[in-house]
Parts: structure tokens; C-alpha cells; sequence
């Protein structure tokens, strides 16, 4: 006798951007602990509504808090993070310290491809790719957070061209300046470790620093597994 068929329903994974008072907590600890001004970079406006808690946050303590736009998501982020910190780390004031986050922020670009544009979609991220919805069968588009939104780079046709295109235009980054890069999948290690070795064979003493990470849960929530992405931060000139 068959056994019943269950009904089994698998949600969305979603995600929701940390309260004011989980920032204000976070900047009273660090003034009780001694530090007299914070930098406060988050991922992009466009994106999330992260900073606007920030914001709200940071008003009881202007002007020791200075929130920052990184106008981008995971390692960019970073990137700007680190720009931020060597600032400070080399004497600078908070205005000097912010205005790294800022220069730096410009400086940060992400490349990336998806499995699938359906997580994008209905996470409501997708920006002006959703022009692609209508003929995602047919191409697997290279993205790229532009502005501090997802955007449509490049169209081609197999998952292997989408990763040799990503080469080719990380590559086309690297000819300004020598760059950092942080390749980053979901559930893709090999994949990624892969593209990490390509990369670094059409760079050769244009990549300073090489990273293979995965990607954090909440960018993992919104691109899907099978992603694979690269952050660039070209570094600066003189």
C-alpha cells in the first residue's frame, strides 16, 4: 500500500536588516571601552535597509559616529572595512578615517554569477536584471552590483563562459592598478579555489593579494548555491 504523500512546503530564506537599539548597543560598548569616534561602513543602501538603522543609531551619538555607504555586499565590503582600518590604525581622525571608507568604497567592484536568477528575485534584489527574467533559459548573465545595485554586465550562453568572462573582466580591472580579490561562492569550494587559480595565472603581479572565501548566509540567501563572485579593490595609484 503506497504510503500518503506529504505536503511539504520549503521556505524563502529571508533575511532582515539588525535594529537601531542592536546599533546604539553596539556604540555604547565601544565608547565604555574607550574609543572615542567609530566608523560605521555598512553594505549598500540600495540593497538593505542596514544603514538607515545605523543612521537612526548613530544620532544619539553625533558627531562620534560616522556611518558609511559601501555601495557594496560581502569582501567589497570588506575591502572598504580594511581601507577604513589601515586609516586609523595609521593615526587618522574620524573625518580622515571616513573619507578612506568613502575613496575606497569607489575603488570596490563585485562580479559575480548565479546558478539561478530566482533567489535574486524573490528577495527583491535584482535591480535592472530583472530586464532577464523573461530569457534566463537561454543565458547565464554575468552581474555586477553597480551603483550599489545588482546590474546585467555581460550575457553568454554556459556557465563556463559566464567564469571566463568573469576572468577576462576582472582582468580588464586589473590594467587601471594592481588589485586585492576575494572570490566567494556558496556552496562551490571547488569551483572557487578553480576560479582562484585562473585568475591568478592572467593576473600574475597585477593580483596582490588573493582570497577564497565562502559567502556569508545573508548574501547566500539572495544568490542561491552554485554563486560564485569576485570582489576587487584596485589599489591606489602613487
Amino acid at each position: 500500500m503506497p504510503l500518503p504523500v506529504q505536503d511539504i512546503s520549503v521556505d524563502t530564506p529571508r533575511t532582515s536588516r539588525p535594529t537601531p537599539a542592536a546599533f546604539a548597543q553596539v556604540y555604547r560598548e565601544l565608547f565604555a571601552a574607550g574609543y572615542t569616534g567609530i566608523c560605521s561602513v555598512h553594505l549598500s543602501a540600495a540593497l538593505s535597509g542596514t544603514i538607515d538603522s545605523a543612521r537612526l543609531a548613530a544620532r544619539e551619538y553625533d558627531p562620534m559616529v560616522t556611518v558609511c555607504d559601501s555601495r557594496a555586499v560581502a569582501m567589497a565590503q570588506g575591502f572598504v572595512v580594511l581601507a577604513a582600518a589601515s586609516a586609523a590604525q595609521a593615526g587618522g581622525d574620524l573625518e580622515t578615517v571616513a573619507a578612506a571608507a568613502t575613496a575606497a568604497s569607489h575603488r570596490s567592484q563585485v562580479l559575480f554569477v548565479v546558478e539561478s536568477l530566482e533567489q535574486l528575485r524573490r528577495g527583491g534584489r535584482i535591480g535592472a536584471a530583472a530586464t532577464l527574467l523573461g530569457t534566463a533559459l537561454a543565458i547565464k548573465p554575468v552581474l555586477q552590483i553597480n551603483d550599489g545595485v545588482v546590474a546585467v554586465r555581460d550575457r553568454v550562453r554556459t556557465t563556463a563562459r559566464a567564469r571566463a568572462r568573469l576572468v577576462e573582466l576582472v582582468g580588464d580591472i586589473a590594467r587601471i592598478s594592481p588589485i586585492d580579490l576575494a572570490v566567494q561562492h556558496v556552496s562551490a569550494q571547488r569551483e572557487a579555489e578553480q576560479l582562484a587559480d585562473a585568475l591568478q595565472n592572467r593576473l600574475g603581479d597585477r593580483l596582490r593579494r588573493r582570497l577564497v572565501l565562502p559567502a556569508g548566509p545573508a548574501v547566500a540567501a539572495h544568490v542561491g548555491a552554485g554563486a560564485l563572485g569576485v570582489a576587487t579593490y584596485q589599489l591606489p595609484v602613487g
